[in-house]
C-alpha cells in the first residue's frame, strides 16, 4: 500500500467521521460504497468487488435499515478505521480479524433485520 492510498483512506475515513458527527446517513452510505471499493483497488481483488456490487441490492436495503440505528454509524467507522489502521501498519492478521469482525457485525444485523422486516427480505 502506498502513501498516497495511505492519505486517501485517511481522508474517507475523516469524512465518514464528520457524517457521523452531522448524521448525514446518505452522505455515510456514499463513503461507505467508496471506502469499499477503494479497498478492493488496493488489494487488487476485482473479484471482492464484484461480489459485493453483485449483492448491492441487500447490502443497500440493509445499510439503511441500519444506519438509524442508534451509535451504528459511529460503529461502522470505527470498525473502518481499525481495519484501514491494520492494513496500513501490515499487520494481515489482525487486518484479517478486523475485516472479520466487521463482516459479522453486519450480518448479525442483517438478521435482526430479517425479523423486524421480514416483508423486505424474500
Amino acid at each position: 500500500m502506498t502513501r498516497k492510498d495511505k492519505d486517501n483512506l485517511s481522508e474517507i475515513l475523516d469524512k465518514q467521521q464528520i457524517c457521523v458527527d452531522s448524521n448525514e446517513s446518505e452522505k455515510l452510505y456514499q463513503l461507505d460504497q467508496m471506502l469499499h471499493k477503494y479497498l478492493a483497488q488496493v488489494g487488487h481483488s476485482d473479484r471482492v468487488w464484484n461480489v459485493i456490487e453483485n449483492a448491492k441490492l441487500q447490502l443497500n436495503r440493509v445499510r439503511m435499515l441500519t444506519y438509524p440505528m442508534a451509535g451504528y454509524m459511529q460503529i461502522i467507522v470505527d470498525q473502518h478505521r481499525e481495519i484501514v489502521e491494520r492494513l496500513c501498519s501490515g499487520d494481515v492478521e489482525k487486518a484479517v480479524a478486523a475485516m472479520k469482525h466487521h463482516l459479522n457485525d453486519v450480518l448479525q444485523r442483517f438478521e435482526i433485520l430479517i425479523k423486524d422486516y421480514p416483508d423486505y427480505f424474500i
